[in-house]
């Protein structure tokens, strides 16, 4: 009797299913899908056009806004578009209504995930969930007709399963920036039509060559940021031909450069700093004229900076950035005649600097910091604007051509002399300049008045500071540790945070005020002989900003004089007690023998 009274409650549940299905596969279930998302996600999403998916009286796809797009018969929808609509939660789970959808855009967004329904939209082709907050991978793995998945830049966490694989047509996959560890799955190699993987930013470990072989087809890798160890095998790169984009960068990969990087005839971006790679680098990168970006920077290499540069000019930006290279800089690499950035930085390059790398070569950045390059320094033109060549031993001094075209010059820490060219005008000069710890000389020429960070500690400056510094547009100045003398200007500029001017010889009041002053920070005009008077609000610690760091401001010599003075006072005092001293034990002893006389018996011993 139980099984029969069950029996119209299965049947009316059976009815219902069946007409959910029926409605989730045509243009009433598309509908509803519109409405809940209008409902529960954004309604001002629908007020284009005054577009209304819930009212039934109107077509579904009769004036469309710009994120909806229905097939060619007007019943059906396909495409939606919904990127930075604030969107948040979970989609709702009539999504799965959208069995025609070929794309889904939800990118800026901050939904939190996707319903498990995503799996009846059989036929999406294109799904992009990027910079969302997804703690979990999306319900994917049984539409395999997905050609492009971006789940970049959300919050997911865990290994990447296997069932990746099962996305035969799969071509371009995105999942960087996220919490992803272990190795890449060897079922990756399933995806022959693979042409595109961003997988950098995440946690991912293991030998790279035991994870991605047999993609014969990839023209991008980018593993930037994780724990990748192991080699770059020559069998690896043998099978990725194709490749135009390699980037490794900030992993854990070791061994040798392979030779057979040269044979990637269509490589453009080379990108392999901060590793481990050891040994040489190949001559064989010489061949690869379409390359564009050679990043190289932060591997422990050895041998000299190869002679490779006379085919590449594509190149746009070369980095050997700290890799202990020695011996001189080829002239060859003047060739790269689009370059826009050289960084030999933190090498152990010597000889001279080739006169061409700022006459001839058209990059915009060079930057030969930290090594033991000599002699002068060359001529530049006008498209060179940063010039980094600190801590050498350059000696000469500062070409007028260079301190002219130049808008960031680092010179600091070398044996430089002279003066700095006198410019005409305060528009002329660098914005930032570091010429800290040389042996330069001269007054200081007004054009400091229009840079941004003015570094000339420990030089031999001389003479007042520039008036025009008090209302300059300056955020850092330290001219500490100089011979410059005279008074400070009134400092009234809004940008300044630091101000250095201790161990000079300066001298007056100290013209520092918050209220002209609402960002400084920092400020040190100690070892001068400033005089902080009581109308003077002194914000620099004047207890210690003054000569020899005396609470009055008084100078050195006063100090010295005062203090002889009070020794000479003391000493005085001293003898004036001794001799007074002295006169009263006589007056009280006056007139009585100075020893007693003898008895006779003491008389009969001596």
């Amino acid at each position: 009797e139980d099984r029969t009274a069950m029996w119209p409650v299965a049947l009316v549940v059976v009815l219902l299913s069946f007409g959910a299905l029926a409605r989730a596969g045509s243009p009433e279930g598309d509908r509803q899908a519109l409405c809940d998302i209008m409902r529960e996600k954004n309604p001002t999403l629908w007020t284009v056009n005054h577009y209304d998916p819930c009212n039934e009286a109107q077509p579904l796809c009769n004036k469309l806004p710009h994120y909806v797009t229905c097939d060619s018969s007007g019943t059906r929808v396909v495409s939606l578009t919904l990127e930075s609509s604030r969107m948040n939660g979970t989609m709702p789970a009539s999504l799965g209504n959208l069995d025609m959808l070929t794309a889904l855009d939800l990118e800026l967004n901050y939904l939190t995930g996707l319903p498990e329904t995503l799996s009846q939209c059989v036929a999406l082709r294109v799904l992009i969930v990027s910079h969302n907050r997804l703690h979990d991978l999306p319900p994917v793995f049984q539409l395999p007709r997905l050609e492009t998945v971006d789940f970049g830049y959300n919050n997911i966490t865990g290994r990447l399963p296997d069932s990746f694989g099962n996305l035969s047509s799969l071509i371009t996959l995105n999942i960087a920036h996220n919490n992803f560890y272990g190795p890449l799955p060897s079922s990756l190699c399933h995806l022959a039509s693979l042409t595109k993987l961003y997988a950098q930013d995440n946690h991912f470990e293991g030998a790279l060559s035991e994870q991605l072989p047999q993609l014969i087809n990839l023209n991008t890798i980018n593993l930037m940021n994780n724990s990748l160890s192991g080699e770059l095998t020559e069998e690896l790169l043998t099978q990725w031909s194709s490749l135009e984009i390699l980037n490794v960068m900030y992993n854990s990969l070791s061994g040798s450069l392979p030779h057979s990087l040269g044979a990637l005839n269509r490589l453009r971006y080379l990108l392999l700093a901060s590793n481990n790679f050891g040994g040489t680098i190949p001559t064989e990168l010489g061949t690869l004229v379409h390359l564009n970006t050679m990043l190289l920077g932060r591997n422990p290499l050895v041998g000299t900076v190869p002679d490779i540069f006379s085919n590449l000019t594509n190149l746009l930006d070369v980095s050997f950035y700290g890799c202990n290279l020695e011996g001189t800089i080829p002239t060859t690499i003047c060739h790269l005649s689009q370059a826009s950035s050289l960084n030999l930085n933190n090498n152990r390059l010597s000889g001279t600097i080739p006169s061409c790398l700022t006459s001839t070569f058209v990059s915009h950045t060079i930057s030969l910091s930290g090594n033991e390059l000599t002699g002068t320094l060359p001529e530049a033109v006008s498209s060179l604007t940063i010039l980094e060549a600190a801590d050498n031993r350059l000696t000469g001094t500062i070409p007028e051509s260079l301190w002219f075209s130049v808008k960031t010059l680092n010179l600091g820490r070398n044996a430089l002399t002279g003066t700095l060219p006198q410019a005409n005008s305060t528009v002329d000069g660098p914005d930032h300049l570091f010429l800290a710890g040389n042996r330069l000389t001269g007054t200081l020429p007004t054009a400091l008045c229009r840079a941004l960070s003015v570094l000339l500690e420990d030089n031999l400056f001389s003479g007042t500071i520039p008036s025009c510094l008090g209302e300059a547009r300056n955020e850092v100045v330290n001219l500490s540790r100089n011979d410059l003398s005279g008074t400070v200007p009134l400092l009234k500029t809004l940008y300044l945070s630091t101000l250095n001017l201790a161990d000079n010889h300066l001298s007056g009041a100290i013209n520092v005020s918050a209220f002209y002053l609402p960002n400084l920070q920092s400020c040190d005009f100690s070892q001068n002989c400033f005089d902080c008077s009581a109308e003077t609000w002194c914000m620099c610690d004047v207890h210690r900003s003054d000569c020899a760091g005396s609470p009055d401001g008084w100078p050195t010599t006063t100090i010295v004089l005062i203090t002889i003075a009070a020794v000479i006072g003391a000493l005085s005092l001293l003898l004036v007690a001794l001799v007074g001293g002295a006169v009263w034990w006589r007056r009280g002893h006056a007139g009585k023998p100075r020893f007693a006389p003898l008895d006779d018996e003491q008389q009969q011993a001596i």
